[in-house]
């Protein structure tokens, strides 16, 4: 369960037993207050750009946040969403690297990344 939801149910069973004072006062800590849930994904780019035939996109994103535990890029570039987890990184700078195999002329391309920490 997570914890809007603990926080919902104690101040329903509070409410019910104590009336409204007492399911007012309470306050729902997580297990691990030094787990900030907080994921920030920015900077988000392509290079080469603009990209030729023959050439292989490096895709880019900076993510940050305490205790991230994945990331993943998702991308349609082989016809329909995949989720790949060979995602490099230094630092807080994530890449994944198309294949200019797996790209066609005129070809539109959507892409993101996506993160989740330990808090999750």
């Amino acid at each position: 369960m997570q914890q809007k939801e603990i926080f919902i149910v104690i101040s329903v069973i509070l409410f019910i037993l104590f009336g409204s004072s007492a399911a007012l006062a309470i306050t729902v800590f997580p297990l691990n207050e030094e787990c900030d849930p907080i994921i920030t994904i920015e900077d988000e780019s392509i290079e080469p750009s603009p990209l030729f035939q023959s050439e292989s996109p490096i895709l880019r994103a900076n993510i940050t946040g305490n205790n991230l535990s994945n990331v993943w890029f998702e991308s349609n570039f082989n016809g329909s969403f995949v989720n790949y987890t060979n995602v490099h990184h230094i630092f807080n700078t994530y890449r994944f690297t198309i294949p200019s195999s797996s790209l066609s002329i005129d070809e539109l391309v959507s892409w993101r990344f996506y993160a989740t920490n330990k808090c999750d």
